[in-house]
């Protein structure tokens, strides 16, 4: 993500908003250092085993930038699935940069402990609530019947599953369908609704591997739904900014919906004169 780019619209964020601060720790605390800039990323090899079975995954390297713009010292800090762990290594040991800069000597120095996650994802599967991988089973039948049912019949399946259903991640997908089909029932009961997607994210907060894009893709649908239904401005601008925080952390290909997530995000913190957080949805 370019945020230098708005400096120039929002000139007092960088010096009074901890947003800022976050996502540019070294420009904040390393003034003198002028921080390096990526020239070339290698696109990594989709694992054979994994493209086979249908799994998508993400994985979480730390690494140093030396001062030639070269990776070393690659490790995998977090992994959804270990088949890709070697796929990334060898992707990111393939990038360049052009490396950090001592601004006071102008020497170029390295960078350590440098965070790249990187995305395995299969086509057709972004915009679609489909799930990979060995989790999946028949559940994307089950999924693809839920959503051509009436939505009374499709909310009594659900209520019908729901019971005997172990997995917290097929939990939060029925329980986040049952919500949506509801949707479609008028009048609409907004607070059942909202208590079905607070019961989706809080199965989905039981899950271990948080990375997994399962889960990933899934909070992308509920976090913006439970922001529509809420009433509290403030509160919904934090559920977005978290979805927001998700899609660009784990490189979800621009989307329907992640578009209308920055949008909405965008005209909810415009609205409340929040400049500094409203630069996130260019």
């Amino acid at each position: 993500m370019e945020v230098h780019a708005h400096y120039e619209i929002f000139p007092s964020c960088l010096k009074d908003s901890n947003q800022h601060q976050n996502y540019l720790a070294h420009d904040v605390e390393q003034e003198n250092i002028k921080l390096y800039k990526p020239i070339k990323k290698r696109t990594p090899i989709y694992p054979r085993k994994a493209l086979i079975d249908g799994i998508e995954g993400v994985v979480v390297l730390e690494l140093t930038i030396n001062n030639k713009g070269k990776t070393e010292d690659i490790i995998v800090l977090e992994s959804s699935d270990d088949l890709f762990n070697n796929a990334a290594i060898k992707a990111a040991s393939k990038f360049t940069y052009e490396p950090s800069i001592n601004i006071n000597t102008g020497l170029a120095i390295s960078t350590p402990g440098v965070k790249h996650a990187i995305s395995f994802r299969l086509e057709g599967y972004d915009d679609i609530l489909l799930f990979s991988g060995r989790r999946s089973g028949n559940f994307n039948i089950e999924i693809n019947k839920i959503q051509n049912l009436d939505p009374e019949q499709a909310i009594e399946r659900i209520l019908f599953k729901l019971p005997s259903e172990k997995d917290p991640l097929k939990k939060a997908v029925l329980y986040y369908l049952k919500s949506l089909r509801a949707s479609e029932i008028e009048p609409r009961n907004l607070l059942v609704e909202k208590e079905d997607l607070q019961k989706s994210y809080s199965f989905l907060k039981e899950e271990v591997i948080s990375i997994d894009p399962n889960v990933l893709k899934l909070k992308t649908y509920i976090i913006p739904s439970l922001a529509y239904l809420e009433a509290n401005d403030e509160k919904a601008i934090e559920l977005l900014e978290e979805s927001i925080s998700i899609l660009q952390g784990n490189n979800f290909p621009p989307s329907a919906r992640t578009y209308s997530t920055y949008a909405n995000f965008g005209v909810l913190a415009y609205n409340s004169g929040n400049w500094c957080r409203a630069y996130k949805s260019f």
